[in-house]
């Protein structure tokens, strides 16, 4: 950190309190176009440091996630333990589309409630926008461009900065701080049911080369960049968001081919990298990278030298949710780790997710070194973007 973000930083997080801290380490989502009790309370009573946007979507409470409630049943609700306000609509159709101009004015709103609060934190507002059928914001002429593998058939790692930087000043002007892309996935197995098309390639080199100039392209026009799905789940032969699937790929066989646009993404200076819901047993015979210290502490830190925010893939898929509890699995991820949640589709479940991580630190099972190491690494981003 240069002297100025590490003094504003020190001063900000020595001012919070533990619920301020816990809520900065988790990203809820806001979907649709309104500003409902549910939405602003994630924020104000909840402390949450960022938001997942789905512009296109009714906000929704009562969601299944492929078939599982995220509600743990069997959760202990401490003595100071509350829900915030839910929001049920029955409507069965995406939402309304909005223009850029209203969701700017929406995203506005939504920041200086944030600001509002006692510790005067933005929120990251983060989207997938990953071309092909994960463009989330698509109406009100926001341009459109080929997905990843289109990217790397036209071959030209300019345009493909271009593209980036483009779609970056056309997000960052509406409010967008952060992006769940570039995709890292070396997609060498043909019967992969879940990255398709977000890959570059097959070829681990053509990979590097177009997520480097695409992270560029964001984080040219202030939107922080998010490499995923580390080590990498281009070999699969499952969806995370249904299974929990073991990769058995060597550790020779990973330096050469997973880790190796994660790898040039990190020497080109990404901002964040967001973990992949699969077990690696070269690395790791136990836990999936998301609850992994020995692949997020050892391998991502400490061997691959990355200094940027750690980042969840949606915690609440199920080859998390089917092994382990959602408020376990959340202070897991922590100490394994990731500086910030991600909960998609959990939203009768975020009270449970924030006091599970509360109670972890509380009980010493998360130390307050590690929580606060978290903190930093989000406000350091949030005051480099030019966010406070």
């Amino acid at each position: 950190m240069s002297k100025d973000s590490d003094a504003f930083v020190s001063k900000k997080l020595a001012s919070m309190s533990l619920e301020e801290k816990v809520g900065q380490c988790l990203t809820f989502t806001w979907r649709g176009t309104m500003l409902t009790p549910s939405g602003i309370e994630q924020i104000t009573r909840l402390h949450c440091g960022g938001l997942c946007l789905e512009p296109y979507a009714l906000e929704t409470c009562k969601n299944l996630y492929w078939g599982n409630s995220q509600l743990d049943q069997n959760f202990k609700k401490p003595k100071d333990y509350f829900t915030i306000s839910n929001t049920y609509f029955a409507g069965k159709t995406f939402g309304i589309s909005i223009t850029p101009e209203d969701y700017t004015d929406k995203l506005n709103q939504l920041q200086k409630i944030a600001m509002n609060r006692p510790s005067g934190i933005p929120l990251h507002l983060t989207i997938d926008f990953e071309g092909d059928f994960k463009n989330d914001y698509m109406s009100g002429g926001i341009r459109q461009f080929p997905g990843p593998m289109g990217m790397a058939a036209i071959g030209d790692t300019k345009l493909t900065y271009k593209i980036g930087l483009t779609i970056a000043k056309q997000l960052s002007a509406m409010g967008v701080t952060q992006m769940y892309s570039p995709v890292c996935d070396v997609n060498i197995n043909p019967k992969n049911p879940e990255i398709g098309v977000r890959s570059f390639s097959d070829d681990p080199e053509t990979c590097a080369r177009h997520v480097v100039a695409l992270l560029k392209g964001f984080q040219d026009g202030n939107i922080a960049a998010t490499a995923k799905h580390f080590p990498g789940r281009g070999d699969s032969v499952t969806d995370a968001h249904d299974v929990l699937e073991v990769i058995k790929a060597s550790k020779q066989r990973m330096q050469e081919v997973e880790l190796y646009p994660f790898k040039a993404a990190i020497d080109a200076g990404v901002k964040a990298i967001m973990t992949g819901h699969s077990i690696y047993p070269a690395y790791d015979d136990k836990f999936p990278t998301t609850l992994s210290e020995k692949i997020l502490t050892g391998l991502l830190r400490n061997e691959l030298g990355f200094k940027g925010v750690i980042v969840s893939d949606a915690i609440g898929m199920a080859a998390i949710l089917k092994k382990w509890p959602l408020p376990q699995a959340c202070a897991m991820a922590i100490k394994a780790g990731v500086d910030t949640i991600l909960l998609k589709a959990d939203d009768e479940s975020r009270s449970q997710c924030f006091f599970g991580v509360k109670q972890a630190v509380e009980k010493g099972e998360i130390s307050e070194n590690r929580l606060n190491e978290a903190v930093t690494r989000l406000l350091k981003m949030k005051y480099e973007q030019g966010l406070f």
